[in-house]
This record gives C-alpha cells, sequence and structure tokens, in this order.
C-alpha cells in the first residue's frame, strides 16, 4: 500500500506542471506579440522578452520533458514502481494464503463427505473437548471453594 503522502507529492507535481506550462505559454506568446511589433515597428527591446522566454521553456523542457535528475516525471514513476516490490509480496502472500484455504476446505470437506468413521472419530473428539473444558470448570470451581473454605477457616481460628 502507498502513503497518502506520495500521491499528495504527485499531485503537487502535475499542479507545478500546469503552472509551469502556463508560465511558458504566457512568456511565449508575449515574446511572439512583441516580435509582431518589432516587424511593424523598429526599436522595440525584444532581448529581455527572448531570454525570459527561453528560460522559462529550458526550465520545463528539463523539469517535465527531456531525461535526466530533474525530471518530475521520471522521478514520480521511479517511485511508483519502488512500491511495487511490496505489492508483489503481498500478492505472493495472497497466493499462499488462498493456497492454504484451499486446502482446510478440501481437509473440511473430507471430513464431512467422508466416510463415517472419519465422522465418528471426529464426534469423539468433539466429545472429549467438550468434557475436557468441563472438566476444567469443574476444577476451578473446586479449587475456589476450597480457597475460600481455608479463607474462612483462617478467619474462624483468629482470637
Amino acid at each position: 500500500m502507498r502513503a497518502d503522502s506520495l500521491f499528495d507529492q504527485l499531485k503537487a507535481r502535475v499542479v507545478s506542471q500546469n503552472t509551469d506550462f502556463s508560465n511558458v505559454r504566457r512568456d511565449n506568446m508575449e515574446l511572439n506579440t512583441q516580435l509582431r511589433s518589432v516587424t511593424a515597428m523598429s526599436g522595440v527591446p525584444i532581448k529581455p522578452a527572448v531570454r525570459q522566454a527561453s528560460q522559462v521553456t529550458e526550465r520545463y523542457m528539463d523539469t517535465y520533458v527531456r531525461s535526466g535528475p530533474a525530471n518530475l516525471i521520471l522521478q514520480s514513476k521511479q517511485q511508483l514502481e519502488s512500491g511495487r516490490g511490496s505489492d508483489a509480496q503481498r500478492k505472493a502472500n495472497d497466493k499462499e494464503s488462498k493456497g492454504k484455504l484451499k486446502e482446510v476446505k478440501r481437509i473440511l470437506s473430507q471430513i464431512q463427505n467422508g466416510s463415517s468413521g472419519s465422522m465418528d472419530a471426529f464426534k469423539q473428539l468433539e466429545e472429549y473437548y467438550n468434557a475436557n473444558i468441563a472438566f476444567n470448570e469443574a476444577s476451578r470451581e473446586e479449587a475456589k471453594r476450597q480457597r475460600l473454605l481455608e479463607i474462612l477457616m483462617t478467619l474462624v481460628a483468629m482470637p
């Protein structure tokens, strides 16, 4: 099972990517507007707009498009894949549990549908079990009575 914090982190990365893309789009649209105006008139300072659009675009490309340690999409993928090891273990445990459950069901079915001898043996075992519980209960009650009698005798013997 993956922690909620992982999904919160992934959600924050998606929101961040949307914001970054909006900035790339905005800066490139501004650059496009200024470039259009340059063709219409001379002397417009476009160098800062080109630099800003280029920097924002490069950051976006490094963070979301190009392979490398800064790529958040690849980082998210690695985090999700690292949790799959525990998924595989859980699936193996589930498979083993299902196999054991199947075996228990098979044994119970054999007892239930088996020969009268196995059913009789099971019933006798159940009787022994119930008799043992009753005996233990009686022994506890007798021990309680004996202890109470000892306490009363001690109290009566006191001066």
